[in-house]
């Protein structure tokens, strides 16, 4: 929060309603249609001078947008200092500049409402605190949510024609600035150094090597990428699929990336020659990709393989995964022996320059696995003690989720209250019944989503009441025992996932440290699994551990 200046606070003989400003500007075009920061704090200023209340700072959000409330510090803050009762009112410009979607403008009113916090919009005049007030709220709130997407959709169409026209829309890229031309649009022109570099990637995959080799080449020589980080095996393998460096322009490749990320494959991808200048080549780009074709293939060590810790032991250095690596000797008779070790994925992926191979013979690993899990198994006083501790944490856990469940249980009312009080509301003003009609349906399904919630947790409560009785746990590591042995890999492997949370080991010595996850849910499966002769990693993919004690072994 932004403090004013002391003589900006009038001196007082009684305590005056303290209030606080929130101003808010997301790019430089609102700016310069009078949206600026200093006109909003002026205006919150000389608002509180005329209403006769001490302003105590303003919060401000500078170059933040209004679509939610997570991309927004000061608006965070406020609500905090709202709760701890910092202050008796908030003065805006206009609750554009609080939210531009109605359901983030209701619930920051909901919190200083609970708080007994007023809340004036300078531009609107109307206060929140009574029916009509708040019902005007939220038909601003609407009017401008519709403003925000109707411009989204302006935008996103000006960028698709701006992109059918050969222009660049996207941010930074390597090998290119983004300069102004003489039109005031934004352009590519060539950054010969970086350019240079781009030309070396691609003579590197024409050559045959893989992006890893690539990337860890990149990095021993110290080269960063256009944001100054180490290169990775997908920062090349972007640059190297990317149709930029061959002088065309690719748009739309993904829809709704906020949401879906790379998930979103555009039906409507567009692909068109651009107006900036090639730094690759066409026959060198069909070269390239006629290799990463070849190359496609997905590596041995990838965690579909059925190494028994792969995707549970943990890199000493860095705490990154490690995967599994072959390597073959040659014996005085002429054959080869495949040895494997699991390494460190960050070293596989980067290289030297992020972090080192700490590779540790896997048969050493997951005998040291083995021998410890059987030693636990065989232990009563050690198994005594855990289900003593477990037994406990689920009491404990109890606590959080009955706070939890009465929280659902209030707000399910509140979406009741709001649906009645939209129900009498067109009574009153049938003109806008369709508009209360599709709010009145949003409250109802979010009222649907938290019964959901609630009747989850009541089964969870009821679950976690139970307690673990000491004799079925017993029966529980016999059958646990029985299952190892003789196992191939990719079953054993399937075993672990659902006992083990992590292994680690020490850089230098090898002693492998095995994370053992110990559960309800894990025992009374093992126990079920052996009643009926199954496997305890069969079923539908529910399994869930509640009551886990993390025993290092």
């Amino acid at each position: 929060m932004e403090q004013l200046p002391m003589n900006s606070i009038p001196s007082q003989t009684f305590r005056k309603k303290r209030c606080v400003g929130y101003a808010r500007v997301s790019t430089q075009e609102q700016a310069e249609e009078g949206y600026s920061i200093d006109a909003q704090i002026q205006t919150i200023q000389e608002y509180c001078q005329r209403e006769n209340m001490e302003c105590v700072g303003v919060y401000v959000d500078r170059g933040k947008s209004g679509k939610n409330i997570k991309g927004r510090p000061e608006m965070q803050q406020l609500l905090q200092d709202a709760e701890s009762g910092q202050f008796d009112a908030v003065v805006v410009w206009k609750i554009s500049r609080v939210a531009r979607n109605l359901m983030n403008l209701l619930e920051i009113v909901n919190v200083l409402q609970k708080q007994d916090i007023a809340f004036y919009s300078i531009s609107e005049k109307f206060q929140v605190d009574t029916t009509t007030g708040r019902f005007m709220l939220q038909i601003m709130a609407s009017v401008n949510e519709l403003e925000r997407n109707q411009i989204a959709e302006n935008v996103k169409l000006g960028m698709t024609k701006r992109a059918f026209d050969g222009g660049w829309n996207g941010g930074l890229i390597l090998g290119y600035d983004n300069v102004e031309s003489e039109a005031g649009k934004k352009v590519l022109e060539i950054n010969k150094e970086e350019a240079d570099l781009i030309q070396v990637i691609f003579q590197e995959a024409s050559t045959g090597k893989g992006y890893r080799a690539i990337a860890n080449s990149l990095n021993r020589a110290g080269h960063r990428t256009k944001q100054g980080n180490p290169f990775s095996t997908i920062a090349v393998k972007d640059i190297l699929h990317n149709h930029t460096y061959i002088g065309k322009i690719q748009y739309n490749k993904y829809e709704k990336w906020a949401d879906k990320r790379r998930k979103g494959l555009s039906e409507n991808a567009l692909l068109v020659e651009g107006q900036h200048e090639a730094i690759i080549d066409d026959s060198l780009w069909q070269k390239v990709q006629v290799k990463l074709k070849i190359n496609s293939k997905h590596p041995s060590w990838t965690k579909t393989g059925t190494s028994v810790l792969t995707g549970l032991i943990k890199c000493p250095e860095c705490g990154s995964a490690m995967v599994i690596n072959n390597t073959y000797n040659t014996l005085k008779d002429g054959t080869k022996k495949k040895i494997r070790y699991y390494s460190c994925s960050q070293f596989r992926n980067k290289g030297a320059s992020v972090c080192h191979s700490n590779s540790i013979r896997a048969e050493v690993a997951e005998k040291q696995v083995a021998e410890k899990l059987k030693a636990v198994i065989t232990q009563p006083e050690i198994l005594e003690a855990v289900v003593e501790r477990m037994n406990q944490q689920l009491q404990d856990r109890k606590a959080p989720m009955v706070r939890e469940l009465e929280r659902l249980i209030q707000d399910i009312k509140e979406k009741e209250a709001n649906v009645q009080k939209f129900l009498n509301l067109m009574v009153e003003a049938p003109e806008i019944a369709s508009d209360l009609t599709k709010r009145i349906k949003q409250l109802e399904q979010e009222q649907q989503m938290l019964l959901q919630k609630e009747q989850q947790l009541q089964r969870t409560l009821r679950k976690g009441a139970e307690q673990i009785p000491l004799d079925e746990a017993k029966r529980a590591l016999v059958y646990l025992d029985k299952g190892l042995e003789g196992k191939q890999n990719k079953e054993l492997k399937e075993i672990y996932k659902v006992c083990i949370d992590k292994v680690t080991f020490d850089k230098q010595s090898k002693e492998v440290a095995v994370h053992l996850l110990f559960g309800q849910d894990f025992i009374r499966k093992l126990n079920h699994a052996n009643e009926t002769e199954s496997s305890p990693t069969e079923g539908d993919g529910s399994f869930v551990l509640s009551g886990e004690i993390y025993l290092v072994l």
